[in-house]
């Protein structure tokens, strides 16, 4: 229970309303008792939200909960839960870098947030990620209306591949129809042979157009291919097109067939390639047709309705890390070889490619998602990736302690200068356990953030040991330096040296200055894994 939303003035509508239907001493605890009515039910969540009484905050502290649902003569079991008393310290979003949660039903968070875009500011949070259909909800307008005049960035993710029939569906190895999927996906693997003709590319086209016309970003949560690897597609059309591309794009190449060639891998690895990048081009023309739909909705949008630097951006949603081939390394080739994405192809017509960049080993695992950044932003040449953080839930929920992670997290990939950074199971975002360490982040990255938007690669510190781990960006006669040791003892004292003496050191944290000893300084991990250095050379 919140404010009272009985009063329709929000939406036009009652939306949410509760009311307190009693209170109870137990054990010397007084219980408050309320109903709440939910007005949208998701189909694997639902949420509450819950206003504290300044008074009575004990931080740190907990409470205990018990709730159940009713539906009509339905009633759920009493479920017990505990709620952490936490406080977080108030940040200011940055101006140019975009953070905050996405993958949400429009109706589940966002329309039902109470003071939204105040909690929102607070958090230091200005991007807004949803599942929703614009062009068919004035409600929506209204709110992309709102989110611009709080200068937030909005992301509506448009339905891909729908309409499809029998001749969509991929043809495996074996020759057959994958009419039941392959493992690991729940939906039909569909043919690499479709063009707009088709209903499952040209529906996702007119849904383009309808979305970008409203003047906010599209993006495409594209994981049909995802770690597919040869698998797909062996039908007779897709020959035909695989016969005229190398003829097209690898003059003097012979045709070969495709089963032949998957079997031929080991041996004859540059015909793989062919196979490999042929594919790619498939899933890049499906790009190029959605980035045509894109700037034809674009066109229609009105004008001036979304914050001044900002222009609407089409975006990509794909594979970010995996495990290689044989157990290898993830790299750009090994994604190509899994998924069909070819960043660099897809950096053609997508403004950001967005990555899947989910850790579920902790603390240890911090670095991952900024080095996956810096490894697909040195293929393809452009600062074009963004990460998609894991916020939990959808039974990924991490453990308490380490929910510190995704403070590092953030700052390793503010230090790969990302345009955005995105939460998954974004309303878990809001989890008061998952928002502090995130919050935390952005609070003391704020004030440097020209060096994530204008400072160069910086590559001349040198640390004392190989427990640490240096990202760094210089801007003018500064560097921002973050060191990490995300798995290894914390004890020690650790130095960082630089060709020659720093004029000043400030601890980003603490805002404490720190001793230059010759040509570098000193500190240690103890109270963070991650450290944010100001050094002035």
């Amino acid at each position: 229970a919140g404010e009272n939303w009985s009063v329709p003035a929000r939406w036009g509508k009652k939306y949410l309303t509760w009311k307190q239907t009693g209170s109870r001493t137990v054990k010397g605890q007084k219980i408050n008792d309320y109903e709440a009515y939910l007005y949208y039910l998701s189909g694997n969540q639902y949420m509450i939200f819950l206003k504290a009484d300044p008074k009575g905050f004990r931080s740190r502290q907990e409470s205990i909960c018990e709730y159940w649902l009713e539906n009509g003569k339905e009633k759920q079991l009493k479920e017990r839960i505990a709620l952490k008393h936490i406080a977080i310290q108030p940040a200011e979003p940055f101006k140019k870098i975009y953070i905050g949660p996405s993958y949400v039903p429009f109706n589940l968070m966002y329309k039902s947030y109470p003071d939204l875009f105040a909690n929102f500011r607070n958090s230091g949070l200005n991007y807004i990620g949803a599942w929703a259909e614009p062009w068919k909800s004035k409600d929506f307008l209204t709110f992309r209306d709102q989110a611009y005049k709080n200068n937030c960035l909005i992301t509506v993710v448009v339905r891909q591949y729908t309409g499809a029939k029998k001749q969509h569906v991929a043809t495996g190895i074996d020759g057959k129809q994958l009419l039941k999927g392959v493992s690991g996906h729940g939906s039909t693997i569909l043919t690499l042979a479709m063009t707009e003709k088709d209903a499952p590319i040209g529906e996702t086209l007119e849904r383009t157009r309808l979305c970008a016309a409203t003047g906010i970003n599209v993006e495409y949560d594209d994981e049909m291919t995802n770690v597919l690897w040869d698998k797909i597609d062996y039908s007779p059309a897709v020959k035909k097109l695989f016969r005229e591309w190398l003829a097209e794009n690898r003059k003097g190449v012979e045709y070969k067939e495709p089963e032949l060639i998957v079997k031929d891998r080991l041996t004859d690895p540059e015909m793989y390639r062919h196979w490999v990048d042929f594919k790619c081009a498939r899933i890049a023309y499906w790009y190029s047709l959605y980035r045509k739909a894109f700037e034809e909705g674009a066109a229609k949008a009105p004008k001036g309705k979304y914050p001044a630097p900002v222009k609407p951006m089409m975006l990509a949603c794909v594979q970010g890390i995996m495990v290689g081939r044989d157990g290898k390394p993830c790299n750009a080739e090994a994604i190509k070889e899994a998924g069909y994405l070819d960043y660099r192809l897809l950096g053609k017509y997508c403004d950001i490619i967005q990555m899947m960049s989910y850790t579920y080993q902790g603390v240890k695992e911090s670095g991952m998602p900024g080095d996956k950044m810096e490894l697909y932003n040195s293929y393809t040449g452009k600062n074009n990736t963004a990460p998609i953080l894991l916020a939990g839930g959808y039974g990924t929920e991490t453990t308490p302690e380490n929910k510190v992670m995704l403070k590092y997290q953030v700052w390793d990939c503010l230090m790969q200068k990302p345009k955005i950074i995105v939460f998954y199971a974004g309303a878990t975002l809001f989890n008061p356990p998952t928002l502090a360490p995130v919050v935390e982040a952005i609070r003391i990255a704020r004030p440097y953030e020209d060096f994530f938007v204008d400072g160069k690669k910086y590559t001349e510190a040198k640390a004392g040991s190989p427990r640490v781990r240096l990202k760094a960006l210089k801007l003018g006669g500064k560097v921002l330096l973050y060191a990490t040791n995300y798995d290894n003892i914390v004890g020690p004292t650790e130095t960082v040296d630089f060709p020659s003496a720093p004029k000043s050191v400030l601890d980003c944290i603490t805002g404490k200055k720190i001793e230059i000893k010759e040509n570098g300084f000193s500190f240690d991990f103890k109270n963070s894994r991650g450290k944010l250095f100001l050094v002035e050379m």
